[in-house]
């Protein structure tokens, strides 16, 4: 029953497109019942940047990867040169809860950087030596464990006559127990390997006036008015 419905859902949201393009489109039910949490909450953000939504992408290939504060996003129109671009995004902390509306309508602070064409094609080629496009989303996987520490992720997948959507908790800690975990953790591997993650924001953060901002889950981050030095603590 549950399976028709989120069919139905899926058809009344995506239905007129996926019957004009042909588009196989996958976003799948997350735990709690709720069908797009998920896509909803990082597609939010996305827009605000300016970035795409990928359902309606007709580029050849598009790969995107995020967290709460940061997405890479992969490019190709041939499967020979790849382009692709880092995006460091937060708001700032609002300590008072009587003012938690307000941070939650705050405006969100972002940058991007480009990733050169070879790091570009390595996280592709990481991407599709893993089949990371074959791994199901984390509801779908037996004993995954639904909650657990550490960092969340999302991976978007988008061609011309497909678009998947699937998110991941941390995979590390089951990777000795899970193939697609292992896969999972091994692609995040990568990225940390070819790309600055961690000092790119860190610089992003810097850039910004003096104060707290959120680092992702119950994280937070501080700068210093003297030395502009990052603090980091949890809330």
């Amino acid at each position: 029953m549950i399976k028709q419905l989120l069919t139905i859902a899926l058809f009344s949201l995506f239905g007129h497109f996926c019957a004009g393009q042909g588009k196989s489109i996958s976003i799948p039910l997350n735990s709690n019942g709720d069908t797009t949490f998920w896509y909803k909450y990082q597609n939010q953000k996305f827009a605000e940047m300016g970035m795409s939504n990928l359902i309606y992408s007709k580029d050849t290939m598009v790969l995107r990867f995020s967290t709460e504060i940061q997405a890479v996003e992969i490019r190709t129109a041939d499967f020979k040169t790849f382009s692709g671009t880092l995006y460091n995004f937060t708001k700032k902390y609002v300590p008072d809860s009587c003012q938690q509306e307000k941070e939650k309508q705050s405006k969100l602070l972002f940058n991007k950087t480009a990733i050169n064409k070879t790091a570009a094609r390595q996280i592709y080629e990481t991407f599709k030596k893993l089949s990371i496009d074959t791994v199901p989303s984390q509801e779908q996987i037996e004993r995954w464990p639904m909650f657990s520490d550490g960092i969340s992720y999302v991976i978007e997948y988008a061609t011309p006559s497909v678009y998947s959507f699937k998110s991941y908790g941390e995979p590390w800690g089951s990777r000795n127990e899970l193939k697609e975990a292992a896969a999972i953790d091994d692609l995040v591997r990568e990225l940390k390997v070819s790309l600055p993650l961690y000092t790119s924001f860190d610089s992003f953060i810097n850039s910004l006036p003096v104060g707290t901002y959120h680092a992702g889950g119950i994280s937070l981050i501080t700068t210093s008015k003297e030395s502009k030095k990052i603090r980091r603590k949890s809330r």
